[in-house]
């Protein structure tokens, strides 16, 4: 039965998080920002009072962040809707014959991990949250957190192979037609945000092998790619983190 103190702990952690993103981006005193004389100026802390209102908070930002916390808050959403179908599906089918899917699920991993390798090299055909609430069924600390550690790691080395193949390919004719026909709606997005949208794919839903391969096409430098691509552990770290604690994982 599911503790009501770690129920309402996760309930709080979903509330707090939209806004300690605007906590964290929103502008701090002594900061310099461009004005719209493309002066400098510096900021002071009247100039960094964030009212009520939520519309005046996303003027404030630039239009990448806005995009950021946009696609985050997408994140968050879908976070909440796979947390509750697992939720309903465990309560309502799987406590029935808790035995019978214990062994359909965990007598092969192998095939589990296989998955998840094929899911983050094919742009993330399987989210990577399902392959957490896995781990976490297994009711032991341990287990999840090593798979949790092993999810991330994967995810950041198929991006990375991906952008080795994006430089492979930057040359190749038939590469244009792959660029055209899978990634109409993400290569726009590097155009217009650059290499901060390998931050925008690693922490929230916008493809992240996807735009690694995008990237690597490109011409970008390794080092850049894999410094600024060491966020896509941070969302694992938080994501990963809520979903044990709100799928009872810690029983």
């Amino acid at each position: 039965m599911e503790s009501p103190n770690r129920t309402a702990g996760a309930r709080n952690i979903l509330k707090d998080i939209p806004g300690f993103v605007f906590f964290l981006l929103k502008p701090r005193s002594g900061e310099i920002l461009p004005n719209i004389k493309n002066r400098e100026t510096t900021l002071t802390d009247s100039d960094c009072y964030i009212s009520g209102s939520e519309q005046k908070t996303m003027k404030s930002l630039s239009p990448r962040f806005r995009f950021l916390i946009k696609n985050s808050l997408k994140g968050l959403v879908w976070l909440v809707v796979v947390v509750a179908a697992y939720l309903v599906f465990e309560e309502i089918v799987i406590a029935r014959n808790p035995e019978l899917w214990f062994d359909r699920f965990y007598s092969k991993p192998l095939i589990i991990y296989a998955t998840y390798f094929v899911s983050e090299f094919f742009f993330g055909i399987i989210p990577p949250e399902l392959f957490m609430m896995w781990a976490s069924g297994k009711g032991s600390a341990g287990f999840y957190f090593a798979n949790l550690a092993f999810f991330a790691a994967v995810s950041y080395g198929m991006g990375y192979l991906n952008f080795l193949i994006g430089q492979f390919l930057k040359k190749k004719v038939f590469f244009r037609y792959i660029r055209i026909r899978y990634l109409k709606k993400t290569w726009p997005l590097f155009n217009k945000y650059g290499l901060f949208l390998i931050i925008i794919a690693a922490l929230t839903p916008v493809p992240w092998s996807a735009t690694s391969l995008i990237v690597g096409s490109a011409g970008f430098p390794a080092k850049r790619f894999l410094l600024y691509a060491l966020s896509r552990l941070l969302r694992y770290g938080v994501y990963g983190y809520f979903l044990f604690y709100a799928t009872g994982g810690n029983q």
